[in-house]
């Protein structure tokens, strides 16, 4: 991750669609509705490090993934989805 030295990226997740964010952003106190639906993945994102897990089952299901950034913190993120 550009910018932040030894920085590193938490990986959460909320089992439904979620878009009460701007631009893709969002603000802590804006998820207190949903706050204890959301689960960690128990998983850091650090440099080129990658996260993959399979999600979901044979009904069609929604997912809503946060990525919490350090202070100062910018990062680029590739998400790729794979039917099944």
């Amino acid at each position: 991750m550009p910018g932040v030295a030894n920085g590193y990226t938490d990986i959460y997740l909320y089992k439904d669609y979620w878009n009460n964010g701007t631009n893709h952003q969002t603000m802590s106190a804006n998820l207190t509705p949903i706050l204890s639906q959301i689960q960690s993945a128990d998983y850091e994102l650090k440099g080129t490090t990658c996260y993959n897990q399979t999600y979901g089952d044979s009904t069609q299901q929604s997912y809503t993934v946060f990525f919490v950034l350090p202070p100062g913190g910018q990062a680029t993120f590739h998400v790729t989805y794979k039917p099944s």
